[in-house]
């Protein structure tokens, strides 16, 4: 959104300046831009500052150029807007709102359909065991102590992480295990560590509609991200 805000602000300079220059006969004729060999001047910069905002400008359908020359120009000469400050403010965020959601909505597709393909072939693992609600695991090592009850706290050494390996979380790294209310976790979370006895070690898999869903948790976690958590039970607090 910053990155928008100062390349909008960019074309003004861009068009003002070569407006100025066409008035004025300075800028040399467009076979010479290409093939010049003189020190960068004014018009080169304000014509590559054009070029990288004219890129973005072709990824927005809704644009309509001439009324967007019209603002810049009205802009730059202090001339009388067709929009209030506030509205203007409030269509800005309202487009930057709409472009993100459909970014994230894009990203969110492409990483369910990873996720789905990831659990069809890993169901297929020997060891792994797929439940009712499509939470799979593998234990690891099994414990002889009791099994948690959702309204304990447990005790825990785990690192989470995605489906490429990369880690986003990781209690060995921090040099203490965690302890929590387990129903204060994420839905595959709850059900993963109650199948566990202490001292039990277990690698959960858990889709993204019992974790964190379309919302994620950014940056970290993006929306409809598949993820993989192994996990040491060390402990029950009543």
């Amino acid at each position: 959104m910053k990155r928008i805000s100062i390349t909008i602000g960019a074309l003004a300079l861009s068009m003002s300046s070569l407006t100025v220059m066409a008035q004025e006969e300075r800028a040399p004729q467009q076979e010479n831009v290409a093939t010049a060999e003189t020190p960068d001047t004014d018009w080169k910069l304000s014509y590559a500052l054009g070029m990288e905002t004219g890129a973005f400008l072709k990824e927005v359908p809704e644009l309509e150029l001439e009324l967007f020359i019209q603002a810049l120009q009205d802009t730059v000469k202090d001339g009388e807007s067709l929009l209030k400050p506030d509205q203007a403010a409030a269509l800005r965020q309202a487009f930057y709102t709409k472009r993100q959601e459909g970014k994230l909505e894009a990203v969110g597709e492409n990483n369910r359909a990873t996720g789905e393909a990831f659990f069809a072939a890993n169901k297929e693992r020997e060891g792994v065991v797929t439940t009712a609600s499509g939470l799979q695991y593998i234990m690891l090592r099994d414990g002889d102590g009791p099994q948690p009850l959702v309204t304990d706290r447990v005790t825990v050494h785990y690192r989470g992480g995605f489906i490429d390996g990369t880690e986003f979380s990781n209690s060995y790294r921090q040099g203490s295990p965690d302890t929590v209310p387990l129903n204060n976790g994420i839905p595959g979370w709850i059900e993963a560590l109650q199948l566990m006895k202490v001292g039990s070690k277990c690698r959960f898999f858990i889709p993204s509609d019992l974790a964190y869903g379309q919302r994620g948790v950014p940056p970290q976690i993006g929306p409809n991200d598949t993820l993989i958590f192994e996990v040491e039970l060390l402990g029950i607090e009543n």
